[in-house]
């Protein structure tokens, strides 16, 4: 185990390289549907909102909503730009996951409105909500990060994960708010609950196949199952346990039971000794002390849902259109269910929360509640008509003139349209309409028309206090993501966002956000604006001239005026210069004799090496060799024959978080032919005296021979063969030697 970089615990070495994310902005608007009559907005947002519910979404209506499961009803929608966003939650805590945007946004239950943004660190990524912190995985190489909860918005992701699990590595959650996680890299399980890092972890062995493909994880109260469908097996504490006799040869269909929402109560309850794994026909159910397999339920024909045990009931769902679920004091065969208006087309997945459960279609945005009967919920065209004449609705509109058009939307600002050289009138600012959270509306003032002096110990309205601004670049995309934490309002909430690109190098702004006599906000003006309502991240792309300096503001307004934050700044890096020098020697690197690069000019991050044949032309694949920390053999990396001078083509390079630019390509040769002196199956018999081979290695035209003989008794005669030496007597092995000449050079073995 190699140890890890500094400030990063880790199974394998840390990789300081950060993937390409492609980052856009989304809005946000608000409607909730009231449960009860109250005599004012602010409790129908209580009672509609802050209460436990199951958080959707629906891809059909760009929106994410909260299901109250108590009357089986979709009570809250929350629009969005990008519809592919996703929902993680755990209790109260929710996050928005906009994997387009490369953005994870923390969402207020009792409001609906964004408590702050982080950029993802990587474009492939998993995330799980444990305790107060929120785990970021990299699904691609397993770097792991750790985001407090309440630094969302307020920082940038840490540039450095603080462990690194290995390619294929899986996270999950255990029932009491634990992480659970396995590396395919180590074959090592880590669990760590509550109080504990997973640094600090505890470790167990987990035998999985060689190759193995995608895996599941799910925790248990006091152990743990992994599966890896492609092999139809089941990892558990007790060993591998085979499902090959039970999925019918789909291992496309395959599926573990899914971790469920925190039940710290299950604490004290008595351990849970099985998992549920569904194949496309059956329910199975593994005790995991005996690895014997049990079949729940059976007779189904569609893709299987991963099954949730939550709240005392197991439930499970399948493309068919069925379902099974076996609560407290249902009969033991459990009960049966049909799913109305489920599409072949469907891929639902249920999500849980304080011991309730959903299914949802996150496509069509379907909603079915298994502990009501399967009751079907599709209202989100209701929820989002934005009417307040519908039924029970709590919601405000408020219409603001927004400069640069419909809310999302970009102008690029290449001309001042007031200038007499624009050819044109001004253009007057586009009238939108913005949908604001009941929360914010109830308490918005009226927009000052003309200013009023009231009593002299009245406070004036003020403008919001900006917050700082996080700008993170994504070189490999010339993409930059903006966060940042809701700005205070002192009294008067913020209504919304701009974010403003100022171009390379400049710095100031041609007009400021400016609050309008009518009330309404008319954009600032200079390079690039976007209007991203009330959301708290946004991002620029064509960021990517080397050297250059762009600049970013964010604007927000409430009905006092505008604040602009701090300018951020971020300046691309250029790509190295060319490779001007080149050290290095043969050395000895176990039984071959190979070329060492020792050192290299100018300095960069990291350098790529690649094969060059006889002809001069590159051959096979590019590698990646760093000077730190261990020997740099560029034919090890690359490949290649031994009998030959290694010739090769070396670049320098920007570390991958930096864009990973690369400068030309510069030919070099080693001095020397590769060798290698290990015959092929080399093995000695004491009882014989005799070395034997299969094969003597192979070393291009060079001539290769083997002769042996005794370190204590050399007069002891030696005789060789094509595939052996021997001396006569035998010999001790610790008293004997074979020594393998390879053209004018030998090695002493072993």
């Amino acid at each position: 185990m190699r140890p890890a970089s500094p400030g990063v615990s880790s199974i394998s070495r840390s990789r300081s390289r950060v993937g390409t994310v492609a980052i856009g902005t989304f809005t946000l608007a608000l409607v909730v549907v009231g449960l009860v009559a109250s005599p004012s907005p602010s409790t129908v947002v209580q009672a509609g909102v802050g209460d436990s519910g199951v958080w959707v979404t629906s891809v059909a209506a760009s929106a994410v909503g909260r299901v109250n499961t108590e009357v089986a009803e979709l009570n809250v929608a929350v629009p969005m730009l990008n519809p592919r966003a996703e929902v993680v939650q755990s209790g109260s805590r929710v996050i928005i996951v906009d994997r387009d945007a490369g953005t994870a946004t923390l969402l207020n239950p009792a409001t609906a409105r964004p408590g702050g943004s982080v950029a993802l660190p990587a474009p492939s990524v998993g995330l799980v909500i444990t305790g107060s912190d929120a785990l970021i995985t990299s699904q691609t190489d397993g770097r792991v990060w750790s985001v407090p909860l309440d630094a969302f918005g307020r920082s940038a992701v840490a540039p450095d994960p603080v462990f690194d699990l290995g390619p294929g590595a899986v996270v999950a959650t255990t029932p009491v708010g634990g992480v659970i996680a396995v590396s395919p890299t180590t074959h090592e399980l880590l669990r760590a609950e509550p109080g504990t890092s997973i640094a600090q972890a505890d470790r167990a062995a987990v035998e999985l196949p060689a190759d193995s493909g995608p895996l599941q994880i799910v925790a248990t109260t006091t152990a743990w199952a992994v599966l890896e469908a492609s092999a139809s097996m089941l990892a558990t504490p007790a060993g591998q346990v085979d499902l090959s006799d039970f999925t019918d040869g789909d291992v496309a269909d395959v599926v573990l039971q899914a971790a469920v929402d925190v039940e710290p109560e299950l604490s004290s309850a008595s351990p849970v000794n099985s998992v549920l794994v569904s194949t496309r026909s059956s329910l199975l159910e593994i005790e995991l002390g005996t690895g014997t397999v049990s079949v729940l339920d059976s007779g189904h024909d569609g893709a299987p849902v991963r099954p949730v045990v939550t709240g005392g009931c197991t439930f499970a769902a399948w493309g068919d259109g069925t379902s099974w679920q076996r609560c407290a004091g249902d009969p033991t065969a459990g009960v049966a269910g049909v799913l109305s208006g489920l599409e072949a087309s469907d891929r639902p997945v249920f999500h849980t929360n304080s011991g309730r459960a959903v299914l949802n279609d996150s496509v069509s945005g379907r909603v079915w509640v298994p502990q009501s009967g399967n009751r079907e919920i599709d209202s989100w065209a209701k929820l989002l008509a934005r009417s307040n004449d519908a039924a029970g609705t709590s919601s405000s509109t408020v219409t603001v003139p927004i400069a640069v058009g419909p809310v999302g939307q970009l102008e690029r600002i290449g001309v001042d349209h007031d200038s007499p050289s624009s050819g044109g009138s001004p253009s007057p600012p586009t009238e939108v309409v913005a949908t604001l959270p009941p929360a914010a509306v109830a308490t918005l003032p009226e927009p000052p028309s003309v200013p009023d002096a009231g009593p002299a110990h009245e406070s004036p309205a003020r403008p919001p206090v900006s917050a700082p601004v996080t700008a993170i670049l994504q070189p490999e995309t010339g993409t930059v993501s903006l966060s940042w934490a809701p700005f205070d309002g002192r009294g008067d909430p913020v209504r919304g966002y701009f974010t403003q690109s100022l171009g390379p190098g400049a710095t100031t702004v041609e007009s400021p956000c400016v609050l309008l006599p009518s009330g309404g906000v008319q954009a600032p003006r200079g390079g690039t604006v976007v209007d991203v309502g009330a959301w708290t991240s946004g991002s620029f792309d064509g960021i990517d001239r080397p050297g250059a300096s762009y600049g970013f503001i964010v604007w927000g307004y409430n009905g006092a005026g505008c604040a602009a934050s701090d300018v951020v700044t971020v300046t691309p890096r250029a790509a190295p210069a060319a490779v001007t020098a080149l050290d290095g020697e043969m050395i000895d690197v176990g039984t071959d004799y190979d070329y060492e690069i020792t050192s290299i000019a100018p300095e960069a991050s990291r350098y790529e090496v690649q094969r060059l044949d006889a002809a001069g032309s590159p051959a096979g694949d590019v590698a990646e060799i760093s000077l730190a920390g261990s020997v740099a053999v560029p034919r090890a990396l690359t490949g290649g024959p031994f009998g030959e001078v290694y010739s090769f083509r070396i670049r320098a390079c920007n570390a991958q978080d930096e864009g990973a630019a690369c400068g030309p390509w510069s030919d070099r040769a080693a001095p020397e032919e590769s060798l290698t002196f290990e015959p092929a199956d080399l093995n000695y018999s004491a009882e014989t005296g005799t070395w034997s081979w299969s094969s003597l290695p192979l070393n291009g035209s060079l001539p290769v021979r083997a002769k042996c003989g005794s370190w204590s008794h050399q007069e002891i005669p030696a005789f060789n063969s094509a595939a052996k030496c021997w001396t006569d007597p035998a010999i001790p092995q610790d008293d004997a030697w074979l020594l393998v000449f390879v053209g004018s050079k030998s090695r002493m073995l072993p």
